[in-house]
C-alpha cells in the first residue's frame, strides 16, 4: 500500500476515536439532524451554487466579448474562468433529468421481452453512464494513471451514445407497433371544460 494512502486511512482512524463523555455525545447528536439535512438538500444545493456561479461567471468576469461590439457573433461562447467540474455536474444532472424521462416508459408495452430488456438496458446506462465517469474521473485521477481513467471515461462515452441512438431508433421502431388505445378519439371537453 503507498504510503499517502496509508497515511490518509491512518488519518481517518483517528478522527473516528472520539470522547465518549456525555457532553461530547450529546454535542454530537445535536449536530445529526442538521447532517441529515445538508446530506439531502446536497444535491439541490449543489446545482444551485454551480448555477449561480457559471451565471455570475458568464455575466461578470467574461472578458472575452469586446465593450464596444454592436452584435454578438453567431457561435460565441464565453471563456469563463470557472473549473471544468462546474459544467460536468450541469452536464450529469441534464442527463440524469433526460435518462429519468426514459426511465419513466419502463412499464410500457413493448412487442417484444428482448426490446423491453434492451430499452430498460439502454434507459439505465444513458442515466447512470455521465455521472458515474464524473465520478471515476474525479476519484481515481489521482490515484492511478491519468491515461487509464480518461480510457475508461471514454469508454463510457461511447456506451452512452450507443445507448442513445438505440433509445432513438427504439422509439422510433415502437411507432409501427402501437396499442389499439393510441388510435382512440380523446374527448378534450372531459379533460379540459373551456375547449
Amino acid at each position: 500500500m503507498p504510503a499517502d494512502i496509508k497515511r490518509y486511512f491512518e488519518r481517518g482512524l483517528n478522527i473516528l476515536q472520539f470522547d465518549r463523555t456525555p457532553f461530547a455525545l450529546l454535542a454530537r447528536l445535536s449536530v445529526l439532524p442538521l447532517l441529515i439535512l445538508a446530506f439531502v438538500l446536497s444535491p439541490i444545493i449543489v446545482i444551485i451554487s454551480a448555477i449561480t456561479l457559471i451565471f455570475y461567471d458568464v455575466m461578470f468576469t467574461s472578458s472575452s466579448f469586446p465593450v464596444d461590439a454592436s452584435h454578438v457573433p453567431t457561435y460565441y461562447t464565453p471563456k469563463t474562468e470557472l473549473p471544468w467540474y462546474y459544467y460536468a455536474i450541469i452536464l450529469s444532472i441534464q442527463c440524469i433529468v433526460v435518462g429519468g424521462i426514459h426511465c419513466a416508459g419502463w412499464n410500457l408495452a413493448f412487442p417484444t421481452d428482448t426490446q423491453r430488456d434492451l430499452w430498460h438496458g439502454a434507459s439505465l446506462a444513458v442515466t447512470i453512464l455521465p455521472s458515474l465517469s464524473f465520478l471515476i474521473h474525479t476519484t481515481f485521477s489521482p490515484i492511478f494513471k491519468l491515461q487509464r481513467v480518461r480510457t475508461v471515461v471514454q469508454i463510457g462515452v461511447v456506451v452512452y451514445v450507443a445507448a442513445k441512438v438505440f433509445l432513438v431508433a427504439q422509439a422510433l421502431a415502437l411507432l409501427k407497433n402501437q396499442p389499439p388505445s393510441a388510435f382512440l378519439a380523446v374527448d378534450w371537453t372531459k379533460f379540459i371544460p373551456h375547449v
